[in-house]
């Protein structure tokens, strides 16, 4: 008996939002029915069982759309903190690439000590057999 018809759907969306339902809705049952103590528990659980859920539905979304937009911005930080660590490897190791890739493709270990000793006596400016810190910067 307290089946909601379908050609009444648009009445209960009525209660649910209070848009004139006491006027249009309640009392009319009230006036064809009589029984107000039925009526009323019909209309206060309904209220309290379709706006519960509503409100949980309401509130499953909102908690949704605020968890993919904070993890969203979390992914955002990271991308831009990665972009600045390849930058900076790219601005400050570009100073050794030159120096290792003539040593990285030697065939010998022997190959490997001579193309060191070439490096050191191009970059001994001063033929002392040292390097100084000056030497060193200025041939990097």
């Amino acid at each position: 008996p307290w089946c909601i018809p379908p050609t009444l759907y648009p009445s209960s969306s009525q209660v649910l939002t209070a848009d004139g339902w006491a006027t249009t809705i309640v009392r009319p049952m009230l006036e064809h029915h009589g029984d107000t103590t039925t009526v009323s528990v019909f209309f206060v659980s309904y209220i309290l069982i379709v706006g519960t859920f509503l409100i949980n539905v309401v509130i499953a979304v909102l908690l949704d759309e605020f968890v993919g937009a904070v993890q969203e911005d979390k992914m955002h930080i990271y991308r831009e903190k990665e972009l600045a660590k390849r930058e900076a490897y790219k601005k400050h190791a570009g100073a050794l690439d030159p120096l290792l890739e003539t040593l990285v493709h030697f065939n010998t270990s022997r190959d490997l000590s001579d193309r060191i000793k070439e490096i050191f006596q191009v970059m001994d400016e001063d033929m002392n057999g040292r390097l100084s810190i000056s030497e060193l910067r200025q041939g990097l």
